[in-house]
């Protein structure tokens, strides 16, 4: 061939030309023998590649995208296998055991649960303060407004967007202690309720909390949920000759000091009781008790809910399967009683009535600025009601004055005394 340069007869072996020592250019560009062959390599390794998930079934085209969207994409996007209804209405999987899902799936997956994790945590964080939040049955429930925080609620609270409402992820309440009791379950031994997010998986349920994630075989986790669900029977309010309302009077007189109680509500199933009480004298300071039922025992488990801004959290903290049918109808830490000032003008009342004799003070009084309730030793018990004036009826005991109360909004129960 000619040099381009000086035009002398060249060889394109010799890299230069020996007359202007300039470098040899042919029109063609030739690759090193070794990027031919890894370019070569690299062909036959994507066809096999394809030809191999076809032949198994596994060309998931979703996994492809999903590499690209779930980078600049906050929804969610999870092919994961779930139980859908063919169509004559028996469930089957989208996948088999085998196969599994696609690892991007399962990690777009972990990444919501994280994400979900952390919204409820800061929305108990945030709101704590306004409302009681309590495992209901092991999942978490808003007791002052009696609703589930599920995804949906959050979704309209505007906390998380609309693609959460299409996984089915459940969001629980419940103790690590109570979970960690299984070989599978990697968890700190602690007794708090922790919130847990929750999904199916392949080998049972996924648990992401602000300690790991974890999973746990199926039947182990409802074996969990159940021992959350009161089973303590029929709530029953215990009266003065039984054993129980005895025991329980006791162990509060051994706790007080020795100073004599009035019982103002209790009741009480197979697992736990529930006492309102008063010293003697000072009916218008109510203290409230909870006792856990061991061997047909009751052994103290709370005390001074009175103090506590929820006390149903607390209670529910202590024992998540303590009955709240236990607790009487009235707030526990707002009440409107007062001292029984208007002792003398209702006793005149009940003097013109003959319903008393003049000199006779009752040993037990408690009002609010609407009722007042009276219990005599000798002339029995009295309710009292204002409206345009006052007005005593008698009552055959505190049962009668109780029903006579409930048709009342907000009835003040706890102006009586349980005997």
């Amino acid at each position: 061939m000619l040099c381009k340069h000086c035009n002398n007869i060249i060889k394109t072996s010799d890299g230069i030309c020996k007359n202007c020592t300039r470098p040899i250019r042919s029109g063609k560009k030739n690759l090193p023998k070794y990027t031919k062959i890894g370019v070569i390599a690299l062909i036959f390794g994507v066809c096999v590649f394809f030809v191999v998930m076809y032949l198994t079934d596994r060309v998931n085209f979703d996994f492809i995208s999903n590499i690209f969207s779930s980078s600049t994409n906050d929804t969610i996007d999870s092919d994961l296998p779930t139980n859908t209804e063919t169509s004559n209405g028996d469930q089957q999987q989208n996948s088999s055991v085998d196969n599994g899902p696609p690892l991007i799936d399962e990690e777009l997956r972990r990444s919501a649960l994280s994400e979900l994790n952390t919204v409820v945590t800061d929305y108990l964080e945030e709101f704590s303060i306004h409302f009681a939040f309590v495992s209901n049955m092991g999942y978490l429930f808003n007791d002052t407004d009696q609703v589930f925080i599920t995804t949906q609620h959050l979704v309209e609270l505007g906390l998380l967007p609309q693609p959460f409402l299409q996984e089915d992820f459940l969001i629980l309440y419940l103790r690590p202690s109570d979970l960690n009791v299984f070989d599978e379950v990697d968890l700190p031994n602690e007794n708090t309720l922790t919130v847990f997010v929750a999904h199916e998986t392949i080998t049972g349920i996924g648990l992401y909390s602000t300690h790991n994630y974890t999973e746990i075989f199926r039947e182990n986790l409802n074996s969990v949920i159940e021992s959350y669900i009161p089973y303590g029977g029929s709530v029953v309010r215990p009266l003065s000759q039984s054993v129980i309302y005895q025991n329980i009077v006791s162990s509060i007189i051994s706790q007080n000091n020795g100073i004599l109680i009035d019982v103002r509500f209790m009741s009480a199933d197979g697992n736990f009781a529930f006492a309102t009480v008063s010293n003697v004298g000072s009916s218008h300071l109510l203290r409230h008790y909870v006792f856990e039922i061991v061997d047909n025992e009751p052994l103290m488990l709370l005390s001074g809910l009175e103090n506590q801004r929820h006390p149903t959290q607390v209670i529910n903290q202590a024992a998540p399967n303590f009955n709240p049918s236990l607790l009487p109808n009235f707030n526990l830490t707002r009440t409107n009683l007062v001292q029984a000032a208007n002792f003398a003008y209702l006793q005149n009342i009940m003097i013109e009535n003959t319903l008393i004799p003049s000199g006779v003070a009752p040993n037990f009084i408690a009002s609010t600025n609407q009722y007042t309730y009276m219990v005599f030793e000798s002339y029995g018990s009295f309710l009292a009601a204002f409206s345009s004036q006052w007005v005593v009826q008698p009552v055959s005991g505190w049962q009668h004055a109780e029903d006579i109360l409930s048709d009342i909004t907000l009835p003040p129960l706890y102006i009586l005394r349980q005997e």
